[in-house]
């Protein structure tokens, strides 16, 4: 579980962003939200949230809020392979200062319900300090703190440290280099930011490597029910699939298919499908069920998923298997415009299903950026799980959470008073008079 990120010196961020999963000392008009969307305190960790939306208008920030986190991800799991430049980092750009300045990430979560302290910074080519702190109980405890080459570790709470060679090469994280043990607190801080479900601009629904892992779980997975739980998942947000189906085509036959700009649905059915694997390209079928309009008879049709099916059901298939999955085992999931091409009732039932216990068993945390307003509910959410973007007089962005503004009380309007810009995160709009006289 996720408790706090914060960022600095990357992309259209300057000074230190923090956001934070912890919940405020705040109540909700409906106390029914502060049951079912706070996951309880522990003997270690605060209560935090299951779930929280950023807004904000374009280009404020939000979507480098999401690539800040997929950055991390990348240098944590290729820093032994790449530079920090390679993995994606890039400072500010609009403040001179910053473009030889380092640019921070820092992040506390939660492994085996203790929280974990883990950060570092970075220049284009190196690590320039890297830290890692725990709390078992109540006491902060130093892993290990490192300057460029030098680190320094705790004997006694770090038995990793023995290992750590005499030579770290400069742009190689720490936790990077000793986690190819698999064992101690760096191994688990690898696994960590590899389960991380991270779905920016770079992996959406338009990508393989999504669509695949919905795939894998529907047509692999053979004892944790996956398959009709995600059936059950796209029926319910009514898109009229009955099922989906892995097959093969004739690569010409593909081609011809994706090259005609109005596609007849016969063109997919059962006997387009060939057995030749040298002459066969995998793809994704959803299949219909037609009505015949003289008898009661029925008959099934087929169509491509990648040409034939709407972009709101291209993208609710891909990430239904991130959905099931991370509400089944636990973990965090995080997508840049979830309700990009959605209905708001099926993003808002999306919410809905993580915020109820009997749906959300494991305590998965979903964190999304948006523009649906009708989300923006007292009944729906705390105004601690609504953050905003904008940017300040230097166009840096910065964010904070709705409780964090005076004035708002919980019985308020927010999505009406967000869009009358009484919190800001609105664009400054003008005339749109584009004719000359």
């Amino acid at each position: 579980m996720l408790l706090h990120f914060s960022i600095q010196n990357f992309l259209s961020f300057y000074e230190k962003q923090h956001f934070s999963l912890e919940t405020e000392k705040i109540s909700s008009k409906s106390k029914e939200l502060d049951q079912n969307n706070i996951i309880p305190a522990s003997l270690t960790s605060p209560s935090l949230l299951k779930t929280a939306l950023i807004y904000g208008s374009n280009s404020s920030g939000k979507s480098n809020f999401i690539r800040a986190l997929a950055c991390m991800q990348h240098i944590v799991l290729r820093s032994d392979k790449q530079t920090p430049a390679q993995c994606k980092w890039i400072p500010f750009l609009l403040k001179p200062d910053a473009h030889n300045s380092t640019g921070s990430f820092e992040m506390v979560f939660l492994l085996k319900e203790i929280p974990y302290f883990y950060g570092f910074e970075v220049n284009k080519e190196n690590i320039v300090k890297e830290w890692l702190s725990y709390r078992p109980k109540k006491k902060k405890l130093k892993l290990f703190t490192r300057t460029s080459t030098h680190v320094d570790w705790s004997k006694k709470h770090f038995e990793e440290g023995s290992k750590i060679p005499t030579s770290i090469p400069d742009h190689t994280l720490l936790v990077t280099l000793l986690s190819k043990q698999k064992e101690g607190h760096t191994g688990a801080i690898y696994h960590f930011f590899d389960k991380l479900l991270l779905i920016n601009n770079q992996f959406s629904y338009h990508n393989e490597e999504v669509t695949n892992f919905t795939q894998k779980l529907f047509f692999k997975d053979k004892y944790n029910n996956y398959p009709q739980k995600i059936l059950r998942f796209l029926q319910s947000a009514d898109i009229s699939i009955e099922s989906l189906m892995l097959t093969k085509m004739e690569q010409e036959k593909l081609k011809i298919i994706y090259a005609k700009e109005d596609v007849n649905p016969e063109q997919i059915n059962l006997e387009s499908i060939v057995h030749d694997p040298k002459k066969e390209t995998p793809i994704l079928l959803t299949r219909h069920t037609l009505q015949e309009t003289t008898c009661e008879d029925t008959d099934d049709i087929y169509f491509n998923l990648a040409t034939q099916e709407s972009e709101g059901t291209r993208k609710l298939i891909a990430y239904s298997g991130l959905i099931i999955k991370v509400l089944a085992r636990g973990g965090i999931l995080i997508i840049d415009q979830l309700d990009a091409h959605l209905h708001p009732l099926v993003t808002r039932k999306i919410l809905e299903i993580f915020h109820h216990p009997q749906t959300n068993p494991a305590n998965a945390q979903l964190i999304f950026t948006s523009h649906d307003v009708s989300l923006l509910n007292r009944k729906l959410l705390r105004r601690d799980q609504i953050w905003f973007m904008s940017k300040n007089k230097h166009k840096a962005s910065q964010m904070q959470a709705l409780s964090a503004l005076k004035g708002v009380r919980n019985d308020a309007s927010y999505g009406k008073d967000y869009i009358k810009g009484k919190y800001g995160a609105i664009p400054k709009l003008g005339d749109f008079d584009l004719l000359d006289d």
